[in-house]
């Protein structure tokens, strides 16, 4: 995938089924939205004309958010072209302030705080190496009125758990026909531990990971209900690994040693009010030794995968890894580069519509990110920059040895960018975010436009 904003935007949205009048705004659109991220329209558009052009696609009813968002998904899932997807499912909300009634919000947060916004479910695409791909699937709904206290087990599906499961389904089912030998792998937290997504994948035959409930009660491999934990912390022992803990300001680095537990356990699911059903799943616990610090680490998960092998049970740890890749991608997306909660247009359709584009981008720049970090120093440049940016990213740049027309590797030319945007270079800040990446393309962006139009010119 070429990174140069026109031909992402083209890839991304280019394939939408609309008017190509339409399409070529939308396109036009999400160019801009990478090139200058931003939650407010009017800092995106520099000119007047394409200013008043993206308010009327985004508030126009012809195109809609869902059409919007169904394109990125389908661009998503065509880039899975490897056997193994890791899809990290997990929800968030959007806080925007509420002037008229017209915007459709509800509630967010707690009721007594007033919070207004909409909800969201996001499932994001990411390759075997952890290099994220898009986002694949989002779920969109708001909260009316508050919970009245806590909701019967058996009754999940009457409350926010049903959107939940709509957009597991929809995700599995866009894998299914637009990829078929893709095999998707979906990484949850423990607020998905419930009956109904855990039937589904059972269902199914999906492959799942989600961390489960400290306080769940299951069937042992002898029949008898006794408390998850209990059993894990009784399972055999399959092996020890390292994991390198980094730095927090009140916490130095660490190597932690972690022991591996494994059981099947059948979990009894509440699908009924006095109707139970179960299912076996494979119980993994990871748990750091030799450490007894509040942050101590301690997975609890369970997995529709088969686990038969210190290797296998690994894998699912390392699958679940691939989780925290969608809380990079909620920061990106709301706070940083492209704070889609600054928005202020003034329909629900409108703010879905941009958030969702704001989302695609969100994905983008948390792919440099990975890739500066992952790439080998023998890739070109061009493998993901257009030959106009690299000679933005010199000129501005201006590193020692290098003039226009010469060929950096990725990595180099992905720290150059991030530099421009504001990267210091520290050790002790890690390697360079999404936001110093992104701030750093939108500086090129105008350049490499610039120097694209010269050479028109020239040759025109």
């Amino acid at each position: 995938m070429a990174i140069a904003e026109r031909d992402w935007a083209e890839e991304e949205f280019g394939l939408l089924e609309a008017d190509t009048r339409m399409v070529r705004r939308l396109v036009r659109v999400a160019e801009r939205a990478a090139e200058r991220p931003d939650g407010l329209v009017t800092r995106v558009f520099a000119r007047s004309d394409e200013r008043e052009g993206a308010f009327r696609l985004l508030e126009n009813r012809r195109l809609s958010s869902a059409a919007v968002a169904g394109a990125a998904f389908d661009a998503a899932v065509s880039r899975c072209t490897n056997s193994c997807v890791y899809v990290p499912i997990d929800g968030s909300s959007l806080k925007f302030t509420e002037r008229t009634a017209t915007r459709e919000l509800g509630g967010i947060g707690a009721w007594k705080e007033h919070g207004r916004g909409l909800l969201v479910g996001t499932a994001l695409a990411v390759a075997s190496n952890g290099v994220p791909l898009g986002v694949c699937g989002q779920q969109w709904w708001v909260r009316n009125a508050p919970s009245k206290g806590r909701r019967k087990a058996h009754r999940s599906m009457e409350g926010e758990t049903r959107h939940s499961v709509a957009l597991l389904e929809s995700v599995h089912a866009r894998f299914r026909a637009m990829c078929p030998s893709a095999v998707p792998w979906y990484q949850l937290d423990r607020g998905y531990d419930v009956w109904p997504i855990l039937q589904f994948a059972c269902r199914e035959h999906m492959r799942l990971t989600v961390r489960a409930i400290g306080t769940r009660h299951v069937f042992d491999p002898k029949g008898i209900r006794r408390p998850l934990p209990r059993i894990l912390e009784q399972a055999p022992v399959l092996g020890d690994y390292t994991v390198s803990v980094p730095a927090r300001p009140n916490r130095p680095a660490r190597e932690a040693r972690m022991r591996i537990r494994v059981c099947t356990v059948s979990v009894p699911l509440a699908v009924g009010k006095k109707r139970r059903e179960l299912v076996r799943l494979q119980a993994v616990l990871a748990k750091e030794i030799d450490y007894r610090g509040k942050d101590r680490l301690r997975w609890m998960l369970f997995t529709t995968v088969g686990v038969n092998s210190f290797e296998d049970a690994v894998a699912v740890i390392r699958g679940y890894t691939m989780r925290w890749r969608i809380e990079d991608f909620h920061r990106t997306w709301k706070k940083g580069l492209c704070n889609v909660e600054d928005s202020q247009l003034r329909s629900r359709e409108a703010l879905v519509k941009w958030a969702t584009i704001l989302a695609t981008v969100a994905a983008r720049a948390n792919r440099l990110t990975l890739l500066a970090r992952q790439v080998a120093d023998h890739v070109p440049a061009t493998d993901e920059f257009s030959r106009h940016e690299i000679d933005a990213i010199v000129l501005l740049r201006e590193p020692k040895g290098f003039r226009v027309g010469n060929m950096p590797s990725l990595k180099q030319a992905i720290r150059w960018v991030a530099d421009l945007g504001g990267y210091t270079g520290k050790s002790s800040g890690g390697p360079p975010g999404a936001t110093v990446i992104g701030r750093g393309l939108a500086d090129i962006a105008v350049l490499a436009r610039g120097l694209e139009n010269l050479q028109k010119r020239r040759n025109g």
